[in-house]
């Protein structure tokens, strides 16, 4: 069984302990596989696992009243404003989303490609392993492998760790533009491209997660069970 939490808006700190929790729950056969969206508010920077930004970031952020939160997976910053993040947690040896690091990227982009195609969207697969000299700390910047491009440009930006036989895949699908450009923020300017921009009109997050969700469901051949996320 697999199940999709309820869709929540909370701080960084919040979600990335909730995603903790869950990788904790699921490797301790305490959860079934794990599947859900949420958002960040306020808007907060996460960072990769051994990621460090540098003092005028740092300042920069700290100005506009950003959270900068470390999260459990690894990759480069992500600023979260207008935008989507999942996470997946399930067991390595997991039947449907198991493998190695890279079976699982795959899987799992895969199932993302079929959902965006349900909401009208012809994504790409970023199939080989691309190498750069480039140094930007944005997570946006640099296309890995597996991961979702639109015209070469990255729709979602994922990492991934693995604890004690389970993984936990965080991920951030750009809905829409950031209320600050990232510029203003990392003096340097992202690669990427939103939903709502390839879409030409606003798309409310229910829609997209909806969608999202069709699309692992026929992907993967499951049937999700949806509950809220328990306090307990």
């Amino acid at each position: 069984m697999w199940r999709i939490l309820e869709f929540i808006e909370a701080s960084g700190l919040y979600q990335m302990g909730v995603d903790e929790a869950l990788l904790k729950s699921v490797a301790s056969d305490s959860s079934p596989p794990t599947l859900r969206f949420y958002s960040f508010k306020p808007p907060a920077i996460t960072i990769g696992y051994h990621q460090e930004l540098d003092d005028e970031t740092l300042k920069r952020a700290k100005k506009i009243n950003l959270q900068v939160v470390r999260r459990p997976t690894g990759g480069r910053a992500v600023y979260h404003d207008n935008n989507l993040t999942y996470s997946i947690v399930a067991k390595v040896s997991d039947p449907i989303v198991g493998g190695t690091v890279l079976d699982t990227y795959k899987k799992i982009a895969l199932a993302f490609i079929r959902g965006f195609k349900k909401l009208g969207l012809n994504f790409e697969l970023q199939r080989i392993r691309r190498s750069s000299s480039n140094r930007s700390p944005l997570c946006f910047s640099l296309p890995s492998r597996y991961e979702i491009l639109c015209g070469g440009k990255k729709v979602i930006g994922s990492a991934q760790v693995r604890r004690a036989g389970a993984f936990l895949q965080q991920g951030t699908i750009l809905t829409d533009e950031p209320n600050i450009p990232h510029s203003e923020i990392f003096d340097t300017e992202d690669e990427f491209i939103s939903i709502a921009s390839v879409l030409k009109r606003k798309i409310e997050i229910g829609e997209v997660i909806r969608f999202l969700k069709d699309g692992f469901e026929s992907q993967f051949g499951i049937k999700f069970k949806e509950e809220k996320l328990s306090t307990g």
